[in-house]
């Protein structure tokens, strides 16, 4: 369990989702939740996302069929090689993305005015989605449950996973390059499950 930004973060029920998203008043957090829940991407490149990674068409919220995570944004391999990762879009996350009104350009998830100058706007921080969750998740009563911003994209790859996804799929649609990485990230039940049928003989 997550405790003081230690150990793995728990992954989301159904029910903590709900209560999630009826607690994110503020429209850049939501969308910035939806966005983690059905990419699996990492924080980190979230909160860089540019209005043209997501919409084809802002002025109108209408977005891409893919999501483009730019290379620059993501996390390097250990040879320190990034790629450019692309998702398609979810149903419900599409829904979403149509309801929601971004600015025409920059980065989707704006920040406060660089004190370098009033014309240069960064993006939103790690730190400031994180500390905006913790206080959402305190809010509700489930701080205490050890989860992080990393809790969507453990729980998008073990809901892939029990689905009975394969592997591979799986893999493309995270970017992850070694399969023991990637299982990692599921939930405790996976490996009940694969004792239960190592257990099984003719």
């Amino acid at each position: 369990m997550k405790q003081n930004r230690n150990g793995k973060a728990a992954i989301f029920k159904q029910e903590d989702i709900r209560k999630i998203r009826r607690a994110f008043d503020s429209s850049h957090h939501r969308c910035i939740f939806e966005i983690a829940l059905f990419t699996g991407e990492r924080m980190g490149a979230i909160v860089q996302l540019q209005v043209s990674d997501v919409y084809r068409d802002p002025l109108n919220s209408i977005p891409h069929d893919l999501i483009t995570f730019a290379a620059r944004t993501r996390k390097a391999r250990p040879g320190g090689a990034r790629e450019t990762r692309q998702v398609p879009l979810h149903p419900d996350l599409k829904s979403f993305l149509e309801s929601y009104k971004p600015s025409l350009d920059g980065y989707l998830f704006p920040g406060r005015v660089s004190k370098e100058s009033t014309l240069q706007v960064n993006h939103i921080t790690y730190d400031s989605v994180y500390q905006y969750w913790q206080r959402k998740f305190s809010d509700l009563g489930i701080d205490h449950k050890g989860f992080s911003t990393h809790s969507s994209r453990r729980w998008l790859i073990t809901k892939l996973v029990r689905s009975g996804t394969d592997l591979k799929t799986v893999q493309n649609i995270t970017g992850h390059k070694n399969v023991n990485v990637l299982l990692g990230y599921v939930g405790e039940s996976l490996e009940l499950s694969k004792n239960a049928l190592a257990a099984v003989s003719v």
